[in-house]
């Protein structure tokens, strides 16, 4: 027996209504799909979202640690400069 073929357009329908009620045996019965078909798609997309999330805050934790070294610089220069002005 061969595997049937599903278009993108299809399985991304399926995936979306799966992701918005949580329930893929649901989804399954509607579409008339094997549940252990639609749950492959909908851990595959969940899955994808979560790397993206993760590079995401990966990105923004760099962007933040960058900033606190550039606003540490920042403070130590205007310590410095207030010094020398206060001095004269």
């Amino acid at each position: 027996m061969g595997r049937k073929a599903y278009t993108a357009e299809f399985k991304a329908q399926v995936t979306k209504e799966a992701i918005e009620t949580n329930n893929t045996a649901l989804v399954a019965s509607k579409h008339g799909l094997a549940q252990r078909t639609v749950y492959n798609w909908f851990t595959k997309e969940v899955n994808k979202e979560s790397i993206f999330k993760k590079k995401d805050l990966k990105n923004i934790q760099k962007q933040n640690e960058e900033l606190l070294l550039e606003n540490r610089i920042l403070k130590e220069l205007l310590k410095k400069t207030t010094n020398v002005l206060v001095k004269d």
